[in-house]
């Protein structure tokens, strides 16, 4: 006697964030706290001139753009006070987890 169990998966995860999909800016919801960091570049090679000027908490529910940075920083967000030589990053987390993605 043979029995078969079906199961049924609804899990969705977002993309890993060094996937292809966060070559552009993306619109996401915060689902947990998380600190985002302005920093200011203050010479060439911008790896070892960035200086923190100021430091916010994203709340849960907050709406943002964002995009992978690779190597320098882990996330890079558009927020109002963006200049030429000013970003608003966030060094940690490196992950997905924190984030929805809004379509």
């Amino acid at each position: 006697m043979l029995i078969f169990v079906g199961t049924t998966t609804s899990a969705k995860s977002n993309p890993g964030q060094m996937s292809k999909y966060w070559y552009h800016f993306r619109t996401v919801k915060v689902t947990k706290p998380v600190t985002v960091d302005r920093v200011k570049i203050t010479g060439i090679p911008e790896c070892n001139h960035i200086k923190v000027d100021k430091k916010i908490t994203l709340h849960k529910g907050q709406i943002v753009k964002l995009t992978s940075a690779g190597s320098n920083f882990t996330w890079v967000l558009k927020l109002n006070h963006k200049t030429a030589k000013q970003l608003w990053v966030m060094f940690k987390p490196d992950n997905t987890r924190w984030l929805k993605i809004i379509k």
